[in-house]
């Protein structure tokens, strides 16, 4: 039995996993029992437990029914909430000059546009088709587009992302873009850096996810662990793609799933089985006595 499976105290402070490709199944939205089983052990043994995810709240309730999960931190680290109360420990919106840049600098290579609100999420039409034509590291097993459509359940899909949020009284969060060519992605990825106001994930060929500068999942991992007091040189976070990556550097170790896109294989701490192999829990499963 390895030397650390024999510590009288659980070995982590913070366990943090990502959902889609990591821990639940993109298209049925479901999560092995092993992995629960292994997450609710860390729990109950004295971590905080946390889902770090790019859905906003409206698109987690379905999934959150685990009374083992003690921390929300949504939108790629926009918001952080605790789960029992859903109450809002931080939050970091996109101002709307920032919001009004990012549509202007990039309208004229015809990008298909989502825009995150808490309550509410928008997406244009022709995402679907860009996306199954070009790929999304964010959609794990999604291809095709009746796929696609699945992940995306609780965004409303609009012909226009302006004439929706004409009506729409709140503060955007998040922003993603997706593009019919993965050459037009390029150009809008070197315009949306010279912006050098936001915090840009590629999340494959052909799509960006958006927030303002310095908010990403790691960023707000380690605020959580300065607000809890927690030692983050023992926290572990689990992920798989484009917006896992700021996790890298910001928590004690970063586990990369076997699945993971080649940026993130490259430079996490350790790596797991892939998701379909219950990847967090074989992980995990070691530091249980």
């Amino acid at each position: 039995m390895p030397q650390h499976v024999q510590m009288q105290t659980y070995p982590f402070s913070l366990v943090a996993f990502d959902l889609d490709g990591t821990t639940i199944d993109t298209v049925s939205g479901e999560m092995h029992p092993r992995v629960q089983a292994a997450l609710k052990y860390a729990h109950d043994h004295g971590a905080q437990v946390s889902v770090v995810s790019g859905r906003p709240l409206h698109m987690l309730h379905d999934l959150l029914v685990w009374d083992w999960v003690d921390w929300l931190v949504t939108l790629n680290g926009s918001v952080v909430r605790r789960q029992t109360d859903q109450s809002v420990l931080f939050e970091n919106e996109m101002p709307d000059e920032l919001v009004s840049t990012v549509f202007s600098t990039l309208d004229d290579l015809n990008p298909a546009w989502f825009v995150f609100y808490e309550s509410e999420t928008y997406r244009e039409r022709r995402a679907i088709t860009y996306m199954a034509r070009g790929g999304s590291d964010g959609l794990g097993e999604a291809n095709s587009e009746e796929d696609i459509i699945n992940a995306m359940a609780g965004m409303k899909p609009v012909d226009s992302i302006h004439e929706a949020m004409a009506t729409h009284p709140d503060t955007v969060f998040k922003m993603e873009c997706s593009f019919e060519t993965a050459a037009l992605a390029d150009e809008a990825g070197q315009r949306l850096h010279a912006l050098g106001q936001l915090d840009i994930a590629r999340m494959g060929p052909i799509e960006y996810e958006l927030t303002h500068a310095g908010i990403n999942k790691g960023a707000a991992l380690e605020q959580l662990c300065q607000e809890l007091k927690l030692d983050i040189s023992r926290s572990v976070a689990f992920g798989d793609s484009g917006n896992d990556y700021s996790m890298i550097g910001h928590v004690g170790t970063f586990v990369a799933m076997a699945n993971s896109t080649p940026e993130i294989l490259r430079d996490a701490d350790e790596i797991c089985p892939s998701f379909d192999k219950q990847g967090v829990a074989v992980w995990l499963e070691q530091y249980q006595a």
